[in-house]
């Protein structure tokens, strides 16, 4: 098992710093491109969540990223220091209605991307946990 814990100020220059890490991490362990590109948008959008959302890009609060690999597994996990919500009372960005919205989409894409997501909160913030299952071990 392999735990990784990035913690970041709520400012959203401080995204692609951790996708670059993602994508390495990534490129480093061989997986498919489509497959890379999946999870780090679902990182992108959980990470960018939080910091707008959660922390209403409020500097002074963080946001930490947790990944443990574990055999085929990979556990991500974001916690920010917001109020949180319900992930399952968002309108479907599907919906006629909601098609034109300019936001609303992140979650579906996360949700598309990973195989199991869930999200609470506790007195310190809100975390959503994204979990991926591979073909194969992670070295």
């Amino acid at each position: 098992m392999k735990d990784l814990k990035i913690c970041i100020p709520s400012s959203t220059e401080f995204i692609v710093p951790v996708v670059k890490f993602f994508e390495a991490m990534f490129v480093e362990k061989a997986f498919e491109k489509s497959l890379t590109m999946n999870i780090v948008t679902s990182v992108i959008e959980a990470v960018g969540n939080a910091i707008v959302h959660g922390n209403r890009s409020d500097s002074r609060k963080y946001v930490t990223i947790t990944a443990r690999i574990e055999g085929k597994s990979m556990t991500i996990e974001v916690h920010d220091e917001g109020r949180g919500f319900d992930i399952d009372a968002l309108p479907d960005p599907l919906a006629p209605e909601n098609l034109l919205n300019l936001s609303g989409r992140g979650l579906f894409l996360i949700r598309s991307f990973m195989d199991h997501v869930t999200s609470r909160f506790n007195g310190s913030g809100y975390s959503l946990c994204m979990n991926k299952t591979f073909e194969r071990e992670i070295e």
